[in-house]
């Protein structure tokens, strides 16, 4: 199937097919009672082959949704719940050498990620992208500087956005410090990341 991963159905139709289904399984099951056996049966099967379909193929959030046109392996859920050290590790990752930016749009806000740390170590980037399923052919090459010193140093990058993700990480301890710089009108909110040990 994954060549025709395009053509997979998302989640969100997916969601929409159940919510569909019952809701006629209600209006026919008050209109042919005496089938309302049969009628549950196959509302079960059906959504059973739906679930099944859902897991198999884990199709994209929605048909609308790009990150998955350019990282199809990615893990939305992935810091859902951190339930494994090596999850634990690699949030301490985001929170050492990540950040989330937040700009507001028409649509509402709209959160940005990014990572970012020496090209020496860039193996660790590499492994990082692996783990959550981000495509390292998006991992940048990039001279930068810092506030303390005028030479620049050569730095690995990659930038992401998933609303979900970013609010998982988000509600796993993350503080924003406002930035009073505006371009394009939007507010641009710096982070500030740090685990609390519990």
């Amino acid at each position: 199937m994954e060549k025709n991963c395009n053509k997979i159905i998302a989640k969100d139709i997916l969601d929409r097919m159940r919510l569909s289904l019952q809701k006629l399984i209600k209006i026919w099951v008050v209109s042919y009672p005496h089938l309302s056996d049969n009628l549950l049966n196959a509302q079960r099967d059906i959504i059973d082959i739906i679930n099944e379909y859902e897991i198999k193929l884990n199709p994209k959030p929605s048909s609308h949704y790009q990150m998955y046109n350019h990282h199809p392996k990615f893990k939305r859920d992935y810091f859902r719940l951190i339930n494994t050290k090596d999850k634990a590790y690699w949030l301490g990752f985001i929170f050492a050498d990540g950040w989330i930016s937040r700009a507001l749009k028409k649509s509402g806000y709209y959160y940005r990620m990014g990572i970012g740390l020496s090209t020496k170590d860039k193996s660790v980037l590499v492994s990082f992208c692996n783990t959550i399923g981000l495509n390292q052919d998006y991992i940048r090459d990039r001279f930068s500087g810092s506030d303390f010193s005028e030479k620049k140093y050569p730095i690995s990058l990659i930038r992401w956005g998933d609303q979900e993700f970013a609010g998982d990480v988000i509600n796993l301890g993350v503080e924003y410090e406002y930035s009073q710089k505006k371009k394009d009108g939007s507010k641009t909110l710096n982070c500030l990341l740090w685990i609390v040990e519990s």
